[in-house]
């Protein structure tokens, strides 16, 4: 299915464009990756359905070593902040048809964290999303 991809861009235009295309401006996909609907539950609503505080939030992990050019793509997005306004795609907790439903949102994209070992390779690399607000 053409929706089912990860892309990332600092502005709307920039992935309304990636999304046009129908296909990821990474070079290595995330895996695995979590989404969490909201940040807590706080109470319980009078019919009985949970009370939830926060907005969503995402976490990319990669589960093979990066390699420099690969952690350049992620840096270079937030440059030497410790974090920049950006507009993602990333896959949500629903599901169609067996498949996850990616969606588009506005974030607060976090500066990577990885480990870097002999070679320049970066292992445990992750990228959190948090503020996620669907555009």
């Amino acid at each position: 299915m053409a929706n089912e991809f990860f892309a990332i861009s600092l502005t709307l235009a920039g992935l309304a464009v990636i999304t046009a295309a129908g296909e990821s401006n990474l070079s290595l996909e995330p895996f695995p990756t979590t989404f969490t609907e909201a940040y807590e539950e706080v109470g319980v609503s009078g019919d009985g359905k949970p009370v939830e505080l926060g907005t969503p939030t995402a976490t990319w992990n990669f589960d093979v070593p990066l390699s420099n050019a690969q952690w350049g793509e992620l840096m270079d997005l937030t440059g030497a902040a410790a974090y920049v306004v950006a507009y993602v795609r990333t896959r949500t907790n629903e599901v169609s048809g067996g498949k996850y439903i990616y969606k588009n949102y506005q974030c607060v994209a976090k500066r990577p964290t990885g480990n870097v070992n002999p070679g320049w390779r970066y292992d445990d690399v992750e990228m959190k999303f948090h503020r996620l607000v669907e555009v």
